[in-house]
């Protein structure tokens, strides 16, 4: 990595952006990012539980890892997204929060959030049926959509749910959380589903692809021919 982000500064002078695993990013790696032109990183944080993140994700990530990565871009003034999930099989609505709290408090310019989805085929579909989460396989024909609702069967997953659509707006306004814990206790789908998806276009979309409000707008007109 060292070997081609000297070759890349070397000859290019084109912003880029990455992925990077938190657990791998220390104040070398950062530096050499920075140098070489690196615009933005982004990593999976998946989840706020430690426990569900390391022993169903599987993602051998610790809190404590993300924190230090975090302040290493920070220090060389990297912005950087996060990927999570929402709804996990077993996760209650207080984790749920505290995936937005770490993001808060990490200090992370966006947190990408989709609804869990059981998808077929996969371990995490197979746990789900094993422990009562679903009560039967999803089709592989059944259209499976990561940002309006969830197919498990467990306590609190409605306001889980409803949190998801307002991760960008508590992302980038924090004061907002203590009103968001108020609000999800009712049900206004379809306000909740535009909320989410113009807090999408403004604070993930408009950054994510550097688009302008013009552009961002038209890509919105787009989206809600085609989703409406």
């Amino acid at each position: 990595m060292f070997e081609f982000l000297d070759t890349y500064a070397s000859k290019f002078s084109i912003p880029f952006t990455c992925n990077v695993r938190a657990d791998l990013v220390d104040l070398d790696m950062a530096k050499a990012l920075k140098a070489a032109g690196c615009s933005r990183v982004s990593f999976g944080l998946e989840c706020g539980n430690e426990s569900l993140r390391n022993l169903l994700l599987k993602k051998s990530l610790t809190d404590d890892q993300i924190r230090k990565a975090a302040a290493f871009l920070h220090q060389v003034n990297i912005p950087f997204f996060t990927y999570n999930m929402m709804g996990l099989p077993g996760e209650r609505l207080e984790d749920a929060f505290k995936t937005l709290e770490l993001n808060i408090e990490i200090g992370a310019q966006c947190a990408w959030t989709s609804v869990f989805q059981p998808f077929p085929g996969t371990e995490l579909a197979e746990y789900c049926l094993e422990h009562g989460f679903l009560d039967k396989p999803i089709s592989t024909d059944e259209p499976v959509d990561t940002h309006t609702h969830s197919l498990l069967r467990q306590p609190d997953i409605d306001k889980v749910v409803r949190l998801q659509k307002f991760v960008y707006i508590a992302i980038r306004f924090p004061g907002t959380v203590r009103f968001i814990k108020k609000l999800i206790d009712y049900n206004f789908p379809t306000v909740y589903y535009y909320i989410h998806r113009i807090s999408d276009r403004i604070f993930y979309f408009r950054k994510a692809y550097q688009a302008t409000w013009i552009g961002t707008l038209k890509h919105a007109l787009i989206a809600w021919r085609h989703y409406r």
